[in-house]
Formats: C-alpha cells, sequence, structure tokens
C-alpha cells in the first residue's frame, strides 16, 4: 500500500548510487543512505544476531542516537 506522498513522488529519479533503506516500525518510517558495501557489512552482522538488517541498522541508529543525547 502506498500513500499519496510515496505517489506523489514516484515520478522523482531516485538519487543515483544512493539506495533507499527503510528501518523501523511503519509508524515511523525512517529513510537513510547507506552505501552497498557498509550495508554487505550490516547484513552479515545482522545475519550473526538472527534478525533483518533493517532491524539491525535501526537498532544501531537509535543507540548512536542515545549517545549523541547523552553528550549534550
Amino acid at each position: 500500500m502506498t500513500t499519496k506522498k510515496q505517489r506523489r513522488n514516484l515520478h522523482k529519479p531516485p538519487e543515483v548510487g544512493k539506495p533507499k533503506r527503510v528501518y523501523g516500525s511503519r509508524q515511523r518510517m525512517v529513510r537513510v543512505n547507506v552505501p552497498d558495501d557498509v550495508w554487505a557489512r550490516f547484513r552479515a552482522r545482522a545475519l550473526e544476531q538472527n534478525v533483518s538488517a533493517a532491524d539491525y541498522v535501526g537498532w544501531l541508529l537509535e543507540r548512536l542516537d542515545l549517545e549523541a543525547r547523552k553528550r549534550r
């Protein structure tokens, strides 16, 4: 199911060389640009821990976010 916003943006060409990765719950979807080699590393790490790569990246970013907040 696509949202209105997604349908509106369909005609826009995607940024070259930047695959959009989606992670997080459906309510709070976040798109991040991740280089393919980094994504492959994430996928390998996620496989070890038996979670989906998107969930793993979501968890990583949440952790980074928490650390950034602590520093502030």
